[in-house]
């Protein structure tokens, strides 16, 4: 069937600045450059496709295959034997894939919607052969499917279109629309000379169906007949040979073959969702479907006889595919299970895909891991048991058994030897890489993964309908307390915080909270006799209910109850926030609340993005020191947040950035840059992989937006900022009449734009707020500094790498679509000179400045891996100040070591030890044979 189609199927800077500017990148560059032998070695990557929706077998050059398309947009082909990947293609985030077909050479898939794209892919590459587009005036919300007629195919679009396309070319033969506006295409037939189109007239008692047959050579429509059903149908329809089939609302299956008068009940039994139908297999029909007792059942004849089930570990089954004795099973928790002959033959935790939150835990010492055992791994009774000078001698014992043990793990090290029990153990390794990375996902389910091996260490599931919307570490690994993470759990309309132990997974309590959640703030208060970090719960209606909710948490937020105030925004796609401060608990200890500010932005905008930022986060440097060694003082306010938002219109868009205090609700600047907006040129919705991302870390900002050009900036925008910037230009602006606007100059190109701010207490140097501490109510407003940079790819991510004494240069990661690429802070600095440096600016070490950031290939962290659809990126610190870990997710999963200024802390591999050590031994050889020649002279001379 597919042989056919197979066969015939802005201006540079001078230059010596240009010069200067290269050398200094060649030489920056160079920082994170990786040798070919150690790809894989320091990093690792898990290839994720989501969980299939659509899927088709097949056989390509002799191998078996199921080409799978996914509810991430996702097209793929997968060995049937062991469900490795052999090619994939990540589709844009709006254009789902509704069907896919597949023979021996080539995949066709039909996907989005306005426009609708046919595509035919080479079944044993991947590459595409050919792409047809169509975009009607107005898109249906119906069914999209495919069917192969020939070696030709015949689509829907959105329930409306009925499209012939040519196999070979791709192109378009004829095209049919359904007229009716109340009527959608559920599902095509084809025989020799007809393509049957089977609409649904949905009513509100009862639906009907509407035949309508199609010649296949002109696309001319010819009699239509409507068959009363006297039911309502639910969910899809579905053809096979010259039949349809559906559920009712009763979850009763029907059939109705072409030319009868009536449909027929197939099975009464209530089923949630039909999969697949196969009405050409001995011993009559063979229904495939899904029910609410977590089994997968297969039916035969019309009295619905179960001929055997399935049931997986995690969830309840979504969606069955079935080819002869092989059945792909989809389930709740995300899994893709093969089975064949009641056997799994291979499982895809396809969960992580949809990760929605991650927290890193640090693994405890080789000892005192539990609250069971101390140090020398005794239990209490025991070690209480000991007299004074027996414990001694244990504790002796312990310290020389760790000692060379110690040595012995060392020499291993030297001799690149890796200890027995190093990745048996959950324990930290001399460097701090060693962490474990909790993930969870909107599927419900728990990953904890070791971010040395990326190896699954345990999972936990909270059930088919929960989503998890945030976990926190409120315990780290300290001696004999084991690190504790709670884990906010969504199931409905209920929240319950779940209480972990983050080593092992075990769950240790879960409350349920007894009105819905819209956000929980950690408190930097602990419980003293737990050492628990105290989270608030803030309820809809703005109450805070404290977890741990004890007699002693609440006593311990006491101390900080008179300076506690919180802040509530919308959700992306609002437009208000608000401001309270917390009242006396009442006697259930709920804390009641107080508006003190609310604030909703200008008619027409709304939230598209609000900053991301690491905790905790280190500050090494109070101020900037410029090159005439005065101080430009950060401004670090703690309640300070940045928000993008986004207005559009049919034909414009623009983007605008906030700085806002929490406490005071007061705007400290504000930008907007008209033709920003998102990657979709239609500007009416914010995808999940956004090109608007906010980044908050220490003084400064970092955001992006999509520059869409001129022709889409609409009106003109005025720019708002600090009112104490002590800029002569800016107090001369504004002594202008009222009237007058500063219009924002549009950059005539399209692309991605990057923008960093830099926040400081004042625009004078070596002035600063007169106090210890820091309070938004006597802080005057900051001074901004800005400038913007283009990026030569799209970016659906952003974040920043991470130290633990916050020395190192950071380093700004972005989520790119080949790859996580990193931009030192040094080039995303607003005191770029704009012209020849000065003596200062050189002494300060000042780049001039250049508009593009140019792709480096030596500064993508993934370096030529294919990491695809990247959401969100954490970095974690190690034991090392030159290095930070660095995770990402979104659809696939990418962990690896970032260090911006090199690892001047640590040696390199090829150090050569033994060198070093022969140096050592000839150096006291030589210091031992000097002294006994040093002493003989010394007595000769006494002689004298």
């Amino acid at each position: 069937m597919f042989n056919s189609m197979w066969k015939n199927g802005r201006t540079g800077t001078a230059g010596l600045v240009l010069g200067i500017s290269i050398c200094l990148v060649s030489i920056i560059s160079s920082v994170n450059a990786l040798h070919a032998d150690q790809a894989g070695l320091f990093d690792w990557h898990k290839q994720l496709i989501g969980a299939p929706t659509h899927v088709a077998f097949s056989n390509f050059s002799g191998k078996s295959v199921v080409n799978v398309a996914t509810s991430k947009n996702v097209v793929a082909s997968l060995a049937l034997e062991t469900g490795d990947i052999k090619w994939r293609h990540l589709l844009q985030p709006d254009e789902a894939v509704h069907g896919i077909i597949a023979d021996t050479e080539a995949v066709l898939t039909i996907s989005g919607i306005k426009p609708f794209f046919t595509r035919l892919w080479d079944g044993a590459t991947g590459h595409l052969i050919w792409e047809n587009a169509y975009a009607p005036s107005t898109a249906g919300a119906g069914r999209s499917s495919v069917v192969v007629h020939g070696e030709d195919f015949v689509t829907v679009s959105g329930g409306k279109a009925v499209t012939r396309i040519n196999g070979r070319t791709g192109k378009p033969v004829w095209r049919w629309v359904v007229k009716a506006s109340v009527v959608t295409c559920e599902a095509i037939l084809t025989t020799s000379d007809r393509v049957i189109s089977a609409g649904v007239e949905r009513q509100s008692s009862a639906d009907s169906l509407l035949i309508t047959p199609i010649d296949i050579a002109s696309g001319e429509a010819q009699e239509q007949t409507t068959v009363a059903l006297g039911q309502k149908i639910s969910g899809n329809v579905l053809s096979s040979e010259q039949s349809l089939y559906w559920l009712d609302t009763t979850g009763a299956v029907w059939a109705y073959s072409i030319g009868a008068t009536a449909p027929v009940k197939v099975a009464v039994k209530g089923y949630d969702s039909i999969s697949s139908i196969d009405d050409s297999v001995s011993g009559g029909l063979r229904v495939t479907l899904t029910d609410g007792n977590s089994a997968i059942l297969k039916l035969n004849s019309l009295d619905g006889e179960i001929v055997n089930s399935f049931t997986p570990r995690y969830g309840s089954p979504r969606k069955l595919f079935v080819e002869n004795s092989f059945e792909l099973v989809v389930t709740a928790d995300g899994a893709a299970h093969m089975v064949e002959n009641d056997i799994i033959k291979w499982t895809r935790d396809e969960s992580l895909a949809y990760a929605t939150s991650s927290v890193f835990v640090e693994l405890p010492e080789r000892h005192g891991l539990s609250e069971d055992h101390d140090e020398l791994d005794e239990s209490v009774s025991q070690s209480k048991s000991l007299n004074p000078v027996s414990r001694f001698i244990r504790r002796v014992l312990s310290q020389s058994r760790n000692f060379s043990r110690n040595i012995s793990v060392r020499l291993q090290s030297l001799l690149r030897k890796k200890p027995n029990d190093e990745d048996s153990l959950l324990v930290r390794d001399s460097i701090g890489v060693r962490k474990l990375a909790l993930i969870g996902s909107s599927t419900g389910k728990l990953t904890a993964l070791d971010t040395k091996s990326g190896k699954n260490v345990w999972s936990r599931y909270f059930g088919s309908s929960s989503t998890i919307s945030d976990i926190f570490l409120v315990r780290q690994s300290v001696v004999k307390f084991p690190p504790i993470a709670v884990v906010v759990v969504n199931s409905g309309a209920s929240t319950a915080a779940v209480k972990i132990n983050a080593l092992t997974g075990e769950i240790l309590e879960e409350v349920i909270q007894s009105e819905g959640v819209s956000k929980v703030m950690q408190t930097n208060v602990e419980e003293p006799s737990s050492r628990l970090e105290i989270l608030a719960f803030v309820n809809n209606n703005a109450q805070v209910t404290l977890y741990p909710n004890t007699t002693e948490a609440h006593q311990s937020f006491q101390s900080i109850l008179d300076n506690f105030y919180l802040h509530v925004a919308d959700p992306l796609g609002g437009d208000t926030i608000r401001g309270y401060y917390l009242q006396a608990p009442s006697a259930d200890g709920i804390y009641g609340s107080k508006i003190v500010w609310s604030f909703q932005l200008p008619e027409g905008e709304k939230f598209a993005a609000f900053a991301t930022r690491e905790s905790p986060e280190t500050v090494a440097s109070l101020g900037r020191v410029l090159g005439n060694r005065q101080v430009l003082y950060k401004y670090l306010n703690p309640n300070m947040i940045a928000f993008a938002t986004l207005k559009v219109t049919a034909e414009s868009s623009s983007v605008f950035i906030y700085l806002f205090d929490t406490v005071t609700g007061s705007i400290l600047y504000r930008a907007g840059h008209p033709a920003g907006g998102d990657l979709s040129t239609s500007f009416d919705k914010v995808s999940h992989r956004s090109a608007i991302q906010v980044l908050q870390c220490e003084n400064w900002v970092v955001y992006t937006y999509f520059n869409h050009g001129p022709e889409a900036a609409g009106e003109e925008l005025v720019t708002t900022s600090s009112d104490e910037e002590g800029d002569k230009d800016r107090r001369s602006r504004r002594r202008r009449k009222e009237a007058t606007k500063e219009r924002v100059p549009v950059p005539d190109a399209k692309g991605q734009e990057v923008v960093v701010l830099e926040v400081y207490e004042d625009a004078k140097p070596d002035k600063r707020i007169e106090s210890t501490t820091f309070s938004s109510l006597v802080a005057k407003k900051p001074n901004v500094l800005t400038q913007a940079y283009t990026l030569g790819q799209t970016s659906s991510a952003i974040g920043v790498t991470s130290t633990i004494r916050g020395i190192t240069t950071r380093e700004v990661l972005f989520g790119l679509p080949s790859g996580v690429y990193g931009v030192s802070r040094r080039f995303l600095d607003p005191r770029r000179t704009l012209g020849n440096p000065t003596s200062d600016d050189k002494e300060e070490q000042l780049f001039p400045y250049k508009a593009g950031l140019d792709i480096m290939p030596r500064e993508v962290a993934s370096y030529n891996l294919e990491v695809l659809g990247t959401e969100r990126i954490r970095s974690t610190p190690s034991s090392l100040e030159s290095t930070s870990l660095i995770l990402s997710y979104g659809l696939d999963l990418f962990c690896t070591r970032r260090m911006p200024s090199k690892t001047f802390d640590l040696l390199s591999e090829s150090f050569s030890y033994s060198s070093l050590i022969a140096t050592m031994i000839a150096l006291l050889i030589g210091i031992v044979v000097a002294r006994s020649f040093v002493a003989r002279k010394k007595l000769r001379e006494a002689w004298k």
